[in-house]
């Protein structure tokens, strides 16, 4: 974790929780917006990584570089642009994105679990999911990543911070083999 990029994001996110708490939340989540695009684009090829982690290249060409790709950035964000710039530390978007994310599900109170099936889950039964999901971990919100693995063969895997529920065929054939 990089401490520079935590104070930039920690920055950013606490220029909103002085204001309107509706209003705050909206520019808020317009400016995750804004830096995942920003941060994606510069993550998305190593050539664009390489240019921005370039020491050598102007901070202030990378700022138009961007400016111009993106021109609809709010106020905020060409900020946090401008200021990285002059430091020659735009690289840092990748990790003050990840840093900001942090900070805005803390803020909704959601947390992120990773789902794991072999494979679609009817419609129905991800909703009950969630909502039980909300219940056991008391979150707001869930951020849920599926992921498909058929060499599961059916059930789920479910994991979340810390725990890990295996209900996965595969796991209770093995536990059948293990009691053997």
């Amino acid at each position: 974790m990089d401490k520079i990029s935590q104070k930039y994001a920690k920055s950013l996110f606490q220029s909103f929780i002085s204001q309107n708490k509706n209003e705050a939340q909206e520019i808020l989540f317009e400016c995750f917006e804004q830096l995942n695009l920003l941060a994606t684009t510069i993550a998305s090829s190593k050539k664009i990584y390489s240019f921005f982690a370039n020491p050598l290249s102007s901070g202030p060409k990378k700022y138009e570089m961007l400016v111009s790709i993106f021109p609809n950035l709010n106020l905020y964000v060409l900020g946090l642009l401008k200021i990285l710039a002059e430091k020659n530390e735009l690289i840092k978007l990748v990790e003050i994105s990840k840093q900001f994310e942090i900070l805005i599900n803390n803020f909704k109170n959601a947390k992120k679990a990773k789902l794991i099936i072999s494979s679609t889950l009817e419609e129905n039964l991800g909703k009950t999911l969630l909502e039980k999901l909300k219940k056991i971990i008391n979150s707001d919100e869930i951020i849920l990543n599926i992921e498909y693995n058929p060499k599961i063969l059916g059930g789920l895997i479910l994991e979340c911070g810390s725990i890990a529920i295996d209900l996965s065929t595969l796991k209770q054939f093995q536990n059948i083999v293990n009691d053997i």
